[in-house]
């Protein structure tokens, strides 16, 4: 192994620190992970006195001896003279978090490398059967790459305030709202990291409702990526001008009316609206396309997803059950990670429509993994009107909360122009009347 990817002095200096300054053995075990290590010997030694120190009893010479000698090791790292060097080897202790730091350093370096030789061997042999692209799945290893300790994950109730402290400027914290009040009134502010599940079954309007939603987003100078793996960008442009126009959805979609069709594209050109209708949208390609939109300095305020169940995966499952469930799970932590909160349609299966009462209820989320466990909210639409022609709710969309972390449960009304495909708030509607 080449010696700028490992520093056996530093590894030497933490065992010898280990050995000979018990009040260091904590944080040096809670920090280092015995693949830390490029010395073999080193390895051995870290792994036998983590299992001592696991096991309650003191670490000395001694006890590691015997314990090496237990398990065929002692040969293997050099024999009892090399424990007496590492026992003499000059180290201060008031110097083990700068070794630790060169140990880290020198093991994300072999990560680097492993990772970049994997890659170069994909280019040999291409990907010609693999769902994902090359650039894909080279950022995708890149941004999980192993490089921190569960150590570094775990922080103070001091630091964890000071954090929500400073993510509590407008400037630092992502905290958007729907546009229509009564549902803003009981969802409260949807704010980073947070996963929420538009569900229906189709014709309820679920594209449409996101749309506008982000429409209004947009209008505030929002800016919003839309992932649809059912319609065409030109498909959700059309919506969108039929949604922000005096044309119908009809006459948008005839082709018949292209002077102005131009005409009212100007309603919605600035938009900072953002769309990808790739083939097979994947959770990989997603978390890519949003990071270098961020990488642009674009700050992307939502991300919608049309829908989850025809998102793809990159691993092979044993059911679909599985995959969704490993799909909505990924979606959850990119939110996550990424700090965005992610709107994401979901199909309901037609078994609802047995009931005499069609509106969802969460059950009928559990065919589709593990959606609702994931979810930080979950909103139905439900038109009454697509069953019952006859129905009293004519033109009425209801929009059903029934899980709201954190939030309250309940449901309201929306009036619905299905001409433009628009939602408008009954309360502004009656008042305007």
């Amino acid at each position: 192994m080449k010696h700028n990817l490992y520093d056996p002095n530093a590894e030497r200096a933490v065992i010898s620190a280990i050995l000979n300054e018990h009040d260091v053995i904590p944080q040096v075990l809670n920090d280092l992970r015995e693949e830390y290590f490029g010395e073999k010997e080193h390895k051995i030694l870290l792994r036998t006195m983590l299992e001592i120190y696991e096991r309650g009893e003191k670490i000395d010479p001694i006890i590691l001896c015997d314990e090496l000698k237990k398990t065929g090791n002692l040969g293997k790292i050099g024999g009892i003279p090399y424990i007496n060097y590492l026992i003499d080897f000059t180290v201060n202790a008031y110097n083990i978090k700068s070794h630790i730091k060169i140990i880290k350093e020198k093991y994300n370096l072999r990560q680097i490398m492993l990772l970049c030789q994997d890659i170069l061997n994909k280019i040999d042999k291409g990907m010609k059967n693999s769902k994902i692209s090359l650039i894909d799945y080279t950022i995708d290893r890149f941004l999980n790459l192993d490089i921190h300790s569960s150590a570094e994950n775990i922080y103070n109730i001091n630091d964890i305030i000071t954090d929500y402290i400073d993510n509590l400027s407008v400037e630092n914290q992502i905290m958007i709202n729907t546009g229509y009040y009564e549902l803003d009134r009981l969802i409260g502010n949807i704010i980073g990291g947070q996963y929420i599940i538009l569900a229906g079954r189709p014709s309820m309007g679920k594209t449409a409702f996101a749309l506008n939603i982000a429409r209004n987003l947009a209008k505030k100078n929002k800016s919003v990526a839309i992932f649809s793996a059912e319609q065409s960008k030109s498909e959700l442009l059309l919506r969108l001008i039929a949604q922000n126009s005096n044309l119908t959805m009809e006459q948008v979609f005839s082709g018949q009316t292209e002077i102005e069709l131009a005409n009212n594209i100007n309603n919605i050109y600035d938009l900072p609206i953002y769309i990808d209708d790739s083939a097979n949208i994947s959770p990989i390609s997603i978390k890519s396309s949003v990071s270098n939109l961020l990488k642009r300095k674009i700050n992307i305020n939502l991300v919608i997803i049309d829908y989850l169940q025809l998102i793809k995966s990159n691993n092979k499952y044993n059911s679909r059950y599985e995959e969704i469930s490993a799909i909505s799970r990924e979606i959850k932590n990119i939110s996550r990670d990424l700090n965005i909160p992610f709107l994401v349609l979901a199909q309901l299966n037609r078994k609802l429509e047995d009931r005499e009462d069609k509106r969802p209820k969460l059950s009928d989320l559990r065919d589709s993994g593990n959606i609702e466990q994931d979810a930080d909210k979950v909103l139905f639409i439900y038109r009454d009107e697509v069953y019952n022609e006859n129905t009293d709710f004519q033109h009425t969309a209801e929009i059903l909360i029934k899980k709201n972390r954190n939030g309250k449960l309940g449901s309201i009304q929306l009036h619905f122009d299905e001409n433009h495909i628009n939602f408008y708030s009954i309360e502004k509607e009656e008042n305007n009347a």
